[in-house]
C-alpha cells in the first residue's frame, strides 16, 4: 500500500500523471463530429423521425412475437411432458380445475379407480372415489 501511494504521489508531483487540457478542436474536426444539417443550422430531415419511429415499432413487435413464441413453446413442452408422464405412470392426473386463487379440484386415476381430491392452503383432502366408468354408465346407475 505504501509503494502504491508513493508511486501515485511522485507521479502527480513529477508531472507524469498530470492531465493537460485538450486542445480545442479544429473546424474540420467539428464538421466531422456533427451531421451536415446541424452545422448549417437547419432542422433535421422530416423523414428521419418517421423512419426511426417505424424501426422502433418493428423492433418492439419482433420482441413481442419472440416472447409469445417462447411462452407458447414452453407451455406445449410442459403439457407434452405431463402427457408422457401420465402414459407411463401408474398414477395419472386426469384433470385439474382451479376454483379460486389457492384452491383446486384434482381428478386422479390409480389402478382403475378414480379419486377426486381437493387442494387448498390448509391441505389436501379426499372428496370422493369411483370405479373407472364413463359418464353415460354413471348417469344410468344414478337414474335407477
Amino acid at each position: 500500500i505504501c509503494t502504491l501511494w508513493l508511486l501515485l504521489y511522485s507521479g502527480t508531483h513529477c508531472g507524469v500523471l498530470r492531465a493537460e487540457p485538450p486542445a480545442p478542436p479544429t473546424p474540420t474536426e467539428e464538421s466531422r463530429a456533427l451531421p451536415s444539417w446541424a452545422i448549417e443550422n437547419e432542422p433535421p430531415p422530416a423523414g428521419d423521425f418517421k423512419t426511426e419511429f417505424f424501426k422502433m415499432l418493428t423492433v418492439l413487435g419482433t420482441l413481442l412475437a419472440v416472447l409469445f413464441l417462447i411462452t407458447w413453446g414452453i407451455r406445449s413442452l410442459l403439457s407434452q411432458r405431463m402427457i408422457k408422464e401420465n402414459e407411463t405412470s401408474g398414477i395419472k392426473i386426469l384433470e385439474r380445475r382451479s376454483i379460486g386463487t389457492k384452491a383446486a379440484f384434482i381428478l386422479i386415476e390409480i389402478e382403475g379407480k378414480r379419486f377426486l381430491v381437493g387442494e387448498s392452503p390448509q391441505g389436501i383432502s379426499l372428496i370422493g372415489t369411483w370405479d373407472k366408468c364413463n359418464f353415460k354408465e354413471e348417469l344410468e346407475r344414478v337414474d335407477q
